[in-house]
């Protein structure tokens, strides 16, 4: 048998969607097991995972439609037996490029939202989601369409960093000083800009004051993370913070996540760095808006999520751009910053 997973989103995604990897690999133990990304950190975080026999990078956005089509009809020859979309895709992009590759059986599931725009039509079967589950527990269910009945006992996730990764972290942390009472909170103030994931960043003021005083008070070695898409928002950090903070710059995602594991605890919004913390067990202090935790919070025990009690959220939905309905974005708007030190502490 072969199958292919398509893993278009992005580095939290794929992540979690390694407990269900797991579940197809024992099931299948002789089947042929290929996953598609589409980002080169997605690769770079699951290129090491042993539950995957050929693991293909194809960046879609920017090869363009033309190249990106025949290129699908390229795989398309390898025909596959079974080829799965996992939660959350929701989206005509998804569809088609499943579609051009082919399968016999391609699954996917059914979603509330773009019922008709999104092409769901296009898969084979689908299954219903149901939005009480996690993302994890999304795709253990949608394994049924498969013969695989999950106990859905083990959810942890798979993540692999490679001993040169470990080795620049160990290096990285030498040069900081450190002394033996201080302690290394990891700070992720940005997000996806993509289909309005902007939106479901905390205030990056906030972030300053919160990082100022672990700096001050509790003796904490700052570690500012992210994308060089956020290289404008770590440098206003930066000079806005009295104790400056250490910008971590690299260009690979397996040495970001062996820094992370270096971190005594990590503040983050909801992000694919944040589920990395997760994957290591590093603890986690998660800001929630828009989106609902229940569906894409870190399942560790090390994992507080800091939100508000609105009636307005959780109001994003998958397939949809995030946006506040009412412009006040309350729900991050007042969230405060001594209750989030306060749980940052806590882990120290």
């Amino acid at each position: 048998m072969k199958i292919l997973i398509h893993l278009l989103p992005g580095v939290g995604n794929s992540l979690m969607f390694t407990p269900t990897l797991r579940e197809i690999r024992a099931y299948f133990k002789d089947a042929e097991i290929h996953v598609l990304v589409m980002y080169k950190s997605c690769y770079d975080i699951l290129k090491y995972n042993s539950n995957i026999d050929k693991l293909i990078l194809w960046e879609f956005q920017k090869k363009g439609h033309i190249k990106s089509f025949f290129y699908a009809l390229k795989l398309r020859r390898e025909n596959y037996d079974v080829s799965i979309t996992p939660f959350p895709a929701n989206k005509f992009y998804y569809s088609i490029v499943n579609f051009l590759i082919g399968g016999k059986e391609r699954i996917s599931h059914k979603y509330p939202i773009n019922k008709f725009l999104a092409a769901g039509y296009l898969f084979t079967r689908r299954i219903p989601i149901n939005d009480k589950l996690h993302e994890i527990e999304e795709n253990l269910d949608l394994i049924k369409l498969i013969g695989i009945n999950s106990t859905k006992k083990n959810k942890n996730l798979d993540i692999f960093i490679d001993a040169n990764s470990m080795k620049y972290a160990n290096n990285f942390i030498k040069t900081l000083n450190i002394e033996k009472n201080d302690r290394i909170v990891g700070l992720h103030p940005g997000s996806s800009e993509q289909a309005g994931m902007i939106n479901k960043r905390w205030d990056k003021d906030k972030f300053v004051k919160v990082a100022d005083v672990l700096s001050e008070k509790h003796k904490c070695k700052i570690l500012l993370f992210g994308g060089k898409n956020e290289n404008q928002l770590k440098q206003y950090i930066y000079e806005a913070m009295k104790n400056k903070p250490i910008i971590v710059i690299t260009d690979d995602i397996s040495r970001t996540a062996a820094l992370i594991s270096k971190c005594s605890a990590f503040l983050t919004n909801d992000t694919g760095l944040m589920h990395i913390a997760a994957a290591l067990g590093i603890p986690i202090v998660v800001i929630e808006g828009p989106v609902d935790p229940i569906g894409t919070a870190p399942l560790t025990e090390k994992t507080t999520i800091v939100c508000l009690p609105l009636l307005c959220r959780p109001c994003y939905k998958v397939g949809a751009t995030l946006k506040c309905s009412f412009g006040h974005y309350n729900c991050l708007k007042y969230i405060d910053v001594d209750k989030v030190v306060h749980e940052v502490v806590k882990y120290l």
